[in-house]
């Protein structure tokens, strides 16, 4: 449903509504079972863990963020500035030198720094980088993709650990595998939800945008009174290249109003660090088994 949503219209299509109608039966059943049963899919005391169910909510805003934000890079970079494909796989792949400086970090900071101080720092950056996003234009180089690439990766590599360590902190270890399952699921759903809420959006307020630009090209405009844009108006060809334009700037401001979103989304999640406690003793494995 999620991944065909966009492209069929949602609920306009009668496959779309046949897709959610058997997600939410299935979803019923499965809340009915786990409530009911004597040996349910997950246990309900997994939800009754503060830490466990703030660190799905992080996982799921890690994933939706992350996967999000690669599904519009390379379109945005191929499609607007025409980049060929392998200069925008090098113009992306910098985030990952990002993640692997995290990562060497982070092993080192766990146990000697508050968990809650490097996911609060990790949230941060991603957000900054998020923002400096939305300083894209049709006009840039690749200087703004790189280091905001960089400093979204290791925001996302040195906040993922802790945020591992914390969910598993408090939770009995019976509960151990089911958890580490459901923890994988919900950055999985994360970023599922993130590519098509992104997409969609990107369609619905390019849309939005082209039909505001185009408000503007009137005689009541005086820029538009230009004898040269007049003349191109004239011609068939001339309102093709025009419009082709409008259509440019409008999906250029599509992908800063999904930046801009995303942004808004990693800030709100920042608050939930308070609802989190750090255990006198902390599971080891915890993060290990979530990274796999």
């Amino acid at each position: 449903m999620l991944d065909r949503g966009p492209t069929l219209d949602w609920f306009g299509s009668t496959e779309i509504c046949i897709e959610a109608t058997v997600a939410g039966l299935a979803f019923y059943l499965f809340i009915v079972h786990c409530l009911t049963s004597s040996e349910p899919f997950l246990h309900p005391a997994l939800f009754r863990d503060r830490n466990y169910v703030t660190g799905n909510v992080f996982v799921f805003v890690v994933g939706l963020v992350m996967f999000a934000t690669l599904a519009l890079l390379p379109t945005l970079l191929q499609t607007l500035l025409d980049h060929p494909a392998y200069y925008a796989g090098w113009l992306t792949a910098p985030r990952s030198i990002g993640s692997l400086a995290a990562m060497l970090i982070v092993g080192r900071l766990v146990g000697r720094v508050d968990p809650r101080a490097m996911i609060g720092l990790g949230f941060a950056m991603t957000a900054v980088s998020l923002w400096q996003m939305t300083k894209m234009n049709l006009a840039m180089d690749g200087r703004l993709v790189i280091s905001a690439g960089i400093i979204q990766g290791f925001g996302i590599g040195i906040l993922y650990v802790p945020m591992a360590t914390m969910a598993f902190a408090t939770l009995p270890q019976a509960f151990l595998n089911e958890a580490t399952a459901l923890l994988s699921l919900t950055r999985n759903i994360g970023s599922s939800v993130g590519i098509s809420a992104v997409q969609a959006l990107l369609t619905i307020n390019t849309q939005t945008a082209h039909a505001g630009l185009v408000e503007n090209i009137s005689p009541y405009n005086l820029a538009a009174r230009n004898p040269q844009l007049a003349e191109q108006l004239a011609s068939h060809a001339g309102a093709v290249a025009l419009n082709g334009e409008i259509t440019r700037q409008a999906a250029m401001i599509a992908y800063i109003d999904d930046f801009k979103l995303m942004t808004f989304v990693t800030v709100c999640a920042l608050p939930l660090l308070f609802f989190m406690k750090v255990a006198a003793r902390r599971d080891r494995e915890a993060p290990h088994l979530a990274m796999e």
